[in-house]
């Protein structure tokens, strides 16, 4: 290469469009939750700078049409024949709601509204689901499986 080559003026090249359908990681479905007749699928949505928790995006087969286009934690919690999903009703997390789908009837419920953070524990106590939700306020709920028909 001579000295004056190095000066010479680069040919532009043209950049290589990108399409963003045909990019796998950003259409990528991974099973989720999976039962004999219920497939739960979901793809990541985001995440927020010094948070734990992700949000994702849920589909289902046979499809239930109250997940589509919702924004859901990556937070779940299996009982009462069904499975219990975290909602986000705020873009952040910051308001949550508790879905319950029934695999047998393939019926969506929501439990509880309105619930203050996205930080949850459960477990089973006495027949029934003890729920605790740490938010700007710590609340404890107790789920039978009536309150899930």
């Amino acid at each position: 290469m001579s000295f004056f080559n190095f000066f010479k003026k680069k040919q532009p090249q043209t950049p290589q469009k990108v399409v963003l359908a045909d990019l796998p990681a950003l259409n990528a479905w991974s099973v989720f939750y999976q039962q004999s007749q219920f497939n739960l699928y979901c793809r990541f949505a985001g995440s927020l700078p010094g948070d734990n928790a992700d949000s994702i995006y849920l589909k289902s087969y046979p499809e239930l049409p109250q997940l589509e286009r919702m924004l859901f934690g990556d937070w779940l919690y299996i009982a009462f024949n069904g499975i219990f999903l975290q909602r986000w009703d705020a873009p952040d997390g910051s308001t949550t709601s508790l879905l319950f789908i029934d695999t047998e009837t393939l019926t969506v419920k929501e439990i509880k509204t309105d619930i203050s953070g996205k930080n949850w524990s459960a477990y089973l106590q006495n027949n029934a689901l003890v729920f605790t939700f740490s938010g700007a306020a710590k609340e404890v709920a107790a789920i039978t499986v009536a309150d899930t028909k």
